[in-house]
């Protein structure tokens, strides 16, 4: 058996060197070789000059925003007068009545508070509803939805307009087209806000409708009589309620063709109990 012989000599294992990273010889940066307190310097001046520039543009926008503002305080041009301000819609309220109401005299075009405005010309009456817009400069709209008269109601020499809630609107002269006339017989002096009895006022409304030829009629509190008109005929009608209207004047028209196929001389008509018709000759 054959054994290896061992060699008593080796030769030694080649080691590798280690590659050390050498420093860079690219040139550096000019503040890089400055001292430590001048490059503390020029940052700390940089930061200043960046700083200070945001101060300026902040002290120049504050001082161009007082400029501004004091140009819209003391220029007229931002303040409301009458010549400013369009009203429209308004049939009952005068423009200067609406126009007082709201208090817009005088004031700063950017101080206008429109519900407050709104409020204030609401409180006139006949007024429905009120929008305030505000324009350019100091131009002010205002727009007025009144309640439109149904019935003029004539209380000795004076005439008022009522809406069909029997409130007195105020005077005015503009017309208005399908109204009905109602004499107040119990002369009450009346004036704008009061209120007059509703259900009196749509009774007339229906009426208005169920005789179309007849445009006065007459209305008292006493005796429970309420409305009331002359016919064609010469006859006075009382009509009383508002209550079964529709029945009331189908009765009355058949009473008078009987009343008048009979030639009776006719002096009043009462139809308040439509169950119980009453008349009474001259």
């Amino acid at each position: 058996m054959k054994t290896k012989r061992r060699s008593w000599w080796k030769w030694p294992k080649r080691r590798r060197r280690r590659q050390v990273s050498q420093p860079s010889r690219r040139a550096r940066p000019l503040h890089a070789a400055m001292p430590l307190n001048m490059r503390l310097s020029l940052k700390n001046a940089g930061a200043w000059w960046v700083t200070s520039r945001t101060r300026l543009a902040s002290l120049s926008s504050a001082i161009l925003l007082a400029v501004v503002c004091f140009q819209f305080g003391i220029s007229d041009n931002y303040y409301v007068y009458r010549a400013s301000v369009a009203i429209q819609g308004n049939q009952l309220n005068s423009q200067e009545a609406i126009y007082e109401a709201s208090g817009l005299e005088g004031l700063n075009v950017f101080f206008v508070d429109t519900a407050a405005v709104r409020q204030s010309i609401a409180k006139l009456h006949g007024i429905r509803d009120v929008q305030v817009h505000i324009g350019l400069s100091n131009h002010v709209t205002i727009q007025v939805a009144e309640w439109q008269p149904t019935v003029v109601w004539q209380a000795g020499d004076s005439r008022h307009w009522v809406d069909n809630m029997g409130t007195i609107l105020p005077a005015t002269e503009a017309t208005f087209t399908g109204t009905v006339t109602v004499v107040d017989m119990d002369n009450r002096g009346l004036k704008p806000g009061d209120q007059v009895n509703p259900q009196a006022v749509q009774a007339v409304q229906s009426l208005q409708r169920l005789l179309p030829g007849v445009n006065t009629f007459n209305y008292t509190q006493k005796d429970g009589k309420g409305l009331s008109f002359q016919s064609s005929q010469g006859w006075q009608v009382f009509i009383g309620s508002a209550e079964y209207l529709p029945e009331k004047i189908l009765v009355l028209q058949t009473l008078s063709r009987t009343l008048e196929r009979d030639g009776a001389k006719v002096a009043l008509v009462d139809v308040r109990y439509p169950s119980h018709p009453y008349y009474r000759e001259k």
